[in-house]
């Protein structure tokens, strides 16, 4: 009940700063590996992850792939769907499953799925990841943070497992901005592991403090950062320059801290 009211107020805050973005970026975060979850997902998401999608599959030259997945789309939603039945299954874990239950199997035999399967490399996966197809994560700390955004109506997540090299920045900025011109949002929340998996290293307070900063100041863009570390410094004095109240350290903590990710907020 104490976790659900301190969610509630945290949602509210989100609703009344319009900040329905949401990037997290945690080494944790591994990528789906099982083929069959992919085409689930392509097949099940809404329109603009579609789109998004596609978009980055081709940009990254995966032209022939997109085009076998929209054939497979186009025929998975040809057949007769039961909205129940994919949230019981539910169908994004179990599409094979919910394909026998509507009578539509013929639509993967119809896939080759040989030739899709030696086709996938980690670029290709880490564009799904971004829009949500996560294999496994620290639920623990994550869970009840990516559950309550979900239930804001028109917030959206991106996800990343590690931080843009020099080449994806450009990207990186894309789809920060994509997203916040569609959630139509103020700014945009991130939420970094504070090491990023480097030990005692902090690659990912470094990106928020400097990295991060700097886009927004190039870009126009505006967020706060929350530097999320199982190892804080619990230092109470407030931030000594202006930026530093845009990136903050919480600890990581099962049920997470909304409190304190509420009370900077506001």
């Amino acid at each position: 009940m104490i976790i659900q009211k301190k969610m509630s107020k945290f949602k509210e805050l989100i609703n009344s700063l319009k900040a329905y973005t949401v990037i997290i970026i945690e080494n944790e975060f591994t990528l789906i590996d099982d083929s069959i979850k992919l085409l689930a997902f392509y097949c099940l998401c809404n329109q603009s992850i579609l789109d998004r999608i596609n978009k980055a599959l081709i940009e990254k030259g995966f032209d022939e792939r997109k085009q076998s997945l929209e054939e497979l789309r186009i025929a998975f939603h040809q057949l007769e769907q039961n909205e129940k039945l994919i949230e019981q299954i539910p169908a994004q874990d179990n599409f094979e499953h919910y394909l026998e239950k509507i009578e539509g199997t013929q639509i993967l035999k119809d896939f080759d799925l040989t030739k899709f399967n030696k086709s996938i490399e980690e670029d290709f996966k880490r564009i799904f990841l971004k829009y949500g197809a996560l294999n496994t994560y620290p639920e623990n700390q994550y869970g009840e943070i990516i559950k309550g955004i979900k239930e804001i109506p028109n917030a959206e997540i991106l996800f990343f497992n590690q931080t843009p090299t020099a080449e994806e920045y450009e990207s990186f900025i894309k789809s920060i901005k994509e997203s916040i011109s569609l959630t139509n949002s103020t700014f945009y929340l991130c939420l970094i592991d504070k090491s990023l998996g480097n030990g005692e290293d902090s690659a990912g307070k470094d990106f928020a403090m400097k990295d991060l900063i700097q886009i927004n100041q190039q870009e126009q863009l505006n967020s706060v950062c929350f530097i999320y570390t199982s190892r804080p410094t619990n230092n109470n004095n407030p931030p000594s320059e202006l930026n530093h109240y845009y990136a903050q350290e919480i600890a990581k903590s099962s049920p997470p801290d909304f409190e304190k990710i509420t009370k900077i907020l506001a």
